[in-house]
């Protein structure tokens, strides 16, 4: 079954009345789901087909991958990475659009739009560089406003008019990844001019309700673990944080709904199923997620 953007957006405006039966664990909103990564002999290729959920109803299916607007699902595009084009998702015709023409693009969660679908933000060349710009005019409006530490890989909407990125920072421990050694959470505005700062993690994500903090652990919860600690080849984790740091839980996250509840992968695959609050959705074989509300 593959739908138009016409018919999701009907499912928008009608709450899902254009579906098949709910699937368990999906957020409310419009929740979408994109396929596994497609492997040839020449390498990988970002996923094809994404599927549209309202509610948990499918309502869309498209061959394209999907740029949420968080506030407005309305606005957001669907983007063919491979031959550099957008449209918009409720319907219209598509257009030249690569804001951040560099390989690292073609990878997963570093262009993303502003939660009202107006802006965007991604990462420049070096995958060091904030680079935003204005949705329609993003050749004319497209600039540098900050520049991370090496490895940096976030940038990520808080609001319309800040975003949360990585920051070198001399005082943050080298941690058990060699990429993720001093660096800690910086917000800024569009200017990027820093309005606070926050803890050494690993990476940040932004949320509707605020940040979820990302870093490695090795844990030593198996033989197999503990073996590879004393040798010196730790296996490290990925967990997260979504109340500041207070308590953590290994996995790699996607999203958060409005409710709060963060949506993750296992934290160590890159694809698979989707998992919320210790418990697997119906959302297998997934390579990327993403949520915008209605």
């Amino acid at each position: 079954m593959r739908l138009g953007a016409a018919m999701l957006a009907a499912a928008i405006a009608c709450g899902g009345c254009a579906g098949t039966h709910a699937a368990p664990g999906a957020p409310h909103g419009i929740l979408f789901v994109a396929g596994p990564w497609v492997r040839t002999n020449h390498g990988g290729l970002p996923p094809r087909d994404t599927r549209a959920y309202r509610d948990g109803r499918l309502v869309a299916t498209y061959h394209a991958r999907v740029l949420p607007a968080r506030d407005r699902a309305a606005a957001s595009l669907l983007y063919d990475e491979l031959a550099g084009t957008a449209r918009p998702i409720a319907g219209g015709p598509s257009s030249a659009f690569d804001p951040c023409p560099v390989s690292y693009h073609l990878s997963g969660r570093d262009i993303e739009l502003s939660p009202d679908g107006r802006h965007g933000v991604c990462l420049g060349p070096g995958d060091d560089a904030v680079v935003v710009f204005d949705v329609p005019r993003w050749r004319s409006t497209r600039r540098t406003i900050f520049r991370m530490s090496a490895y940096g890989g976030a940038a990520s909407w808080l609001d319309d008019r800040r975003i949360a990125v990585m920051e070198h920072r001399p005082e943050c421990p080298r941690g058990v990844q060699k990429f993720e050694g001093f660096r800690g959470v910086a917000i800024i505005d569009l200017d990027g001019r820093v309005l606070e700062r926050g803890p050494c993690v690993s990476t940040v994500l932004a949320r509707p309700r605020g940040l979820i903090y990302e870093r490695y652990h090795v844990a030593f919860d198996t033989l197999t673990s503990v073996l590879h600690a004393v040798t010196g080849n730790p296996i490290p984790r990925l967990e997260f944080s979504s109340d500041g740091g207070r308590t953590w839980r290994d996995g790699r996250p996607q999203f958060a709904d409005a409710d709060g509840r963060v949506f993750y992968f296992d934290a160590q695959a890159w694809e698979g199923t989707l998992w919320v609050d210790g418990l697997p959705t119906a959302f297998r074989r997934s390579s990327r997620a993403g949520w915008a509300m209605p």
